[in-house]
């Protein structure tokens, strides 16, 4: 597994580089996709439109993640008009 290296964000809460390149790649390709939606990440914030906004938490269980654990995944949402319509969950490690 690659050192990716660490920022603490606050108290318990941290990000890694990890966090960003995931965030950033899935971000571009929505926005490329459907340009017209909204877009909620847990590193980047908001932007766009609210009506159907797409939701990433690019590593969730960044901790584990840094540790070297295998319990971490990539969670993305499509939420159209407060509604949820889609949910995926990608556990890499979990194969």
């Amino acid at each position: 597994m690659r050192d990716y290296r660490s920022i603490k964000k606050a108290r318990q809460d941290f990000v890694s580089q990890a966090d960003l390149a995931v965030e950033q790649e899935i971000k571009g390709w929505l926005q490329a996709h459907f340009p017209e939606e909204g877009f909620l990440g847990e590193e980047s914030g908001f932007e766009g439109d609210d009506q159907t906004v797409w939701v990433l938490d690019p590593v969730d269980g960044t901790t584990n993640f840094i540790l070297g654990m295998d319990y971490w995944c990539i969670s993305l949402a499509r939420v159209c008009q407060g509604e949820l319509s889609l949910g995926i969950i990608y556990a890499p490690r979990s194969r």
